[in-house]
């Protein structure tokens, strides 16, 4: 449905944007997700049609929307746009802000819609409240109803639930995932947030001054990622050192990693793997152990961080019964199932691979 191609984007001969390159199918739901300044927003700009390309392409359903040389206009584009600041019409009620893109239609059609739209939110009665009286999420739902209620072949959102507390984008993201499935809109969201990208999205493209370094799944991006980036700024973990002691295994801090179709890492050398939180648990049946440095209580589960005797650090999950205090040594148990290894210049590989480490044994439940 749609596809970005090559897009290089800038001011004044300075590029914000480069070589930006991903495809979204129809009915599929797409993140930007990056730090701020780092392009995400000017890319949703191009793609809705404010922004000229420096170089490649902006298409829907095969036709060129944006070139160097041509640029379809904004609003004949068939995109719906929801912005942080939800910019409803103070001197209408709910219903006729939702009607407003309805204008070729019916009065009955436009009631038709507002009602379905209303009832999809879960602000059914509300056609003749006024936007002052409403709640920020009340506000925020009557917005994005509003830009879906044209039936856009896309919907853009740029830092749409920014503006809401933690506890009412928990409760609205989802909300909005289900009803935008229910009309089988395709939609991208932009954020710095990496909780509000996965619970909303299909594929992500996390973005660093102005590239996008991976677009996949968020799956793929938590346990696979193909930079050192992309690992650090989807997820909690560590990097920790690992040297090639043949051409299938290396060691560390957690024992010796056998790569099963080997790898290409020169003998002796160093590289980082990525170790993330669930990747390690407390067991004491394990003879690796750790100092606690940090803890942090998160309800159903303790999450250590650990020091190693090699002075590498380590995040540990426990389940929340063990209680330890900072200065303790516990025993850790590595579950890793994959390997990802970033070399000297950050690119990430992974590789399928088992681990032999220190135990004594291992019980059939990973807490104890």
């Amino acid at each position: 449905m749609l596809t970005i191609d090559a897009l290089t984007l800038g001011y004044d001969g300075k590029a914000v944007v480069t070589d930006a390159t991903f495809t979204l199918a129809a009915g599929e739901i797409g993140s930007l997700l990056g730090p701020s300044g780092c392009g995400k927003s000017t890319l949703l700009r191009a793609i809705a049609g404010f922004e000229r390309p420096l170089h490649g392409t902006v298409s829907m359903d095969g036709k060129p929307f944006s070139t160097p040389d041509s640029v379809v206009e904004p609003e004949h584009r068939q995109i719906g746009m929801v912005f942080q600041d939800v910019a409803l019409f103070p001197h209408i009620d709910v219903g006729r802000n939702i009607a407003f893109g309805l204008r070729g239609a019916t009065k009955a059609e436009q009631r038709r819609r507002v009602a379905e739209l209303l009832e999809l939110f879960g602000l059914a009665g509300y056609e003749e409240r006024m936007p002052h009286s409403l709640s920020g999420g009340e506000q925020q739902r009557v917005a994005l109803a509003r830009a879906m209620a044209p039936k856009p072949k896309l919907l853009l959102m740029d830092e749409a639930f920014s503006s809401l507390d933690a506890e009412r984008r928990l409760a609205i993201v989802p909300e909005v995932r289900r009803i935008l499935k229910h009309e089988n809109m395709s939609a991208i969201l932009v954020t710095h947030d990496h909780d509000e990208a996965f619970a909303m999205a299909d594929q992500v493209g996390v973005m660093d001054a102005g590239r996008i370094h991976q677009w996949d799944e968020p799956h793929v991006l938590y346990h696979l990622p193909n930079s050192k980036f992309v690992a650090q700024f989807v997820g909690e973990g560590q990097l920790i050192t690992a040297t090639a002691i043949d051409g299938t295994k290396l060691r560390s801090v957690l024992g010796i990693h056998s790569v099963h179709r080997g790898h290409n890492i020169a003998l002796g050398s160093s590289v980082e793997i990525l170790v993330r939180p669930d990747d390690i648990v407390h067991d004491h049946a394990s003879e690796l152990m750790g100092r606690i440095v940090e803890i942090s209580f998160r309800g159903s589960h303790y999450q250590y961080m650990t020091l190693m005797e090699n002075n590498e650090r380590l995040l540990c999950i426990a389940e929340s019964h063990h209680k330890h205090k900072v200065g303790d040594r516990v025993e850790l148990v590595p579950k890793l199932e994959h390997l990802v290894v970033f070399d000297a210049d950050g690119v990430g590989t992974s590789y399928d691979s088992t681990l032999d480490t220190f135990l004594k044994t291992l019980s059939a439940k990973p807490f104890l």
